[in-house]
């Protein structure tokens, strides 16, 4: 029988990092949306504005603080709404390249956010 590394992480542990990387990737997505819109109809209150403002400062802290590739990804396609295809053109890379910095952009997004707050 196969034996467990003990560094290895537990379908757990891959699990919570899989949710929080895509909570990464929806934050940041509403974040493009909320840019676009600038606030729907609904006016929001004092504290979702606050709260708003320190998500926003410390996301872009973070991402001015990725390898220069992942920041540029992370600002083209979640900002600007371009997708991987003309990234990875502009870049010189391939869809599967743009693809694994993305995730470990998203990644080193999550370490930061984690720590800050």
């Amino acid at each position: 029988m196969a034996e467990r590394r003990e560094d290895a992480a537990s379908p757990l542990q891959e699990l919570s990092k899989l949710t929080a990387t895509l909570a990464i990737g929806m934050i940041l997505e509403e974040w493009r949306q909320s840019e676009i819109e600038q606030i729907g109809t609904a006016e929001p209150t004092a504290y979702d504005t606050l709260a708003w403002k320190q998500t926003e400062f410390l996301l872009r802290e973070a991402i001015d603080n990725l390898p220069p590739n992942e920041a540029f990804i992370v600002r083209q396609h979640y900002l600007n709404g371009v997708g991987f295809r003309q990234i990875a053109v502009a870049l010189g890379l391939s869809n599967g390249r743009i693809s694994q910095l993305h995730g470990r952009a998203l990644g080193r997004l999550h370490g930061r956010l984690a720590k800050a707050g």
